[in-house]
């Protein structure tokens, strides 16, 4: 990774093909997966409804969104729970695809930059840590930015690398996530790149990743012990979890948390 001395991005050298990226996602890609722990399964319970309540802010509970990097639609599982909106997806695991489409949502299996749909449909275009994982930020914003429709919504959530816990744990931090990490932003020049790709910022909060430090302590005790994982968590993951929460409270209360939630409007 390298850093810009310019804005502070940090970025892959040399980045990946677009070739590539479908081999970084297998099946058992963890991010496809919902969490097993009860501790975990509750956190992301809170955070689901948070982020479902975003959207009735914004749209009121009808609307046509788009979930770009769907996974196998747990997000729509979510939403239909709260409102009545008209959801699709675009996914590049033909897998996890495949699951949301058993279910009833219309997926686009490939990359959003590839994939030739009509534009100014959407109302809401959803980016949940998904724009760390692309090649071109510009090239991927300047797409979400000609799917929306005028006025529409961007909502998007991303690591932030001026977080303390990257300082300190820099190659094992939890949000580092190589290779399939290749971008990671900081407010001021995720500010910059909206701006730049035609989007009006709304809000820029600092939001809790439950996962950050004890994801991070997990890499650093595998880099040196063996540690037996079950769905890419170890045996104490949970505790982990409880016991950093005031650490993320804190973060959160002082605007320097490890990930970042952005909702913006097209100009």
């Amino acid at each position: 990774m390298a850093r810009c001395g310019a804005c502070g991005l940090v970025f892959q050298v040399p980045p990946p093909g677009w070739e590539d990226l479908p081999g970084y996602y297998p099946p058992e890609y963890a991010n496809y997966s919902v969490p097993t722990s009860l501790v975990a399964r509750l956190l992301l319970k809170g955070t689901d409804y948070l982020e479902a309540r975003q959207v009735i802010k914004l749209l009121g509970r009808t609307g046509r969104i788009l979930d770009v990097g769907c996974g196998s639609g747990y997000y729509f599982d979510v939403l239909s729970a709260y409102g009545d909106w008209t959801l699709a997806g675009t996914e590049i695991s033909r897998e996890s695809a495949a699951v949301a489409i058993a279910k009833g949502y219309p997926v686009f299996i490939g990359q959003l930059e590839d994939l030739d749909l009509p534009a100014e449909q959407y109302d809401l275009v959803r980016m949940n840590h998904l724009l760390e994982h692309v090649i071109n930020p510009v090239t991927t914003l300047e797409k979400v930015h000609r799917l929306l429709r005028p006025g529409g919504y961007l909502l998007l959530e991303t690591p932030n690398v001026s977080c303390p816990d990257f300082h300190l744990f820099r190659r094992y931090w939890g949000a580092l996530h190589l290779p399939r990490h290749i971008h990671l932003f900081n407010p001021r020049n995720l500010r910059r790149l909206l701006d730049s790709s035609g989007f009006d910022l709304g809000r820029l909060q600092f939001t809790l990743m439950t996962t950050g430090w004890a994801l991070s302590i997990q890499n650093w005790l595998k880099s040196w012990r063996d540690i037996k994982l079950v769905n890419g968590r170890m045996k104490s993951y949970p505790l982990l979890l409880l016991g950093f929460l005031p650490f993320l409270v804190v973060q959160k209360a002082l605007g320097v948390s490890t990930m970042m939630r952005v909702w913006a409007r097209k100009r």
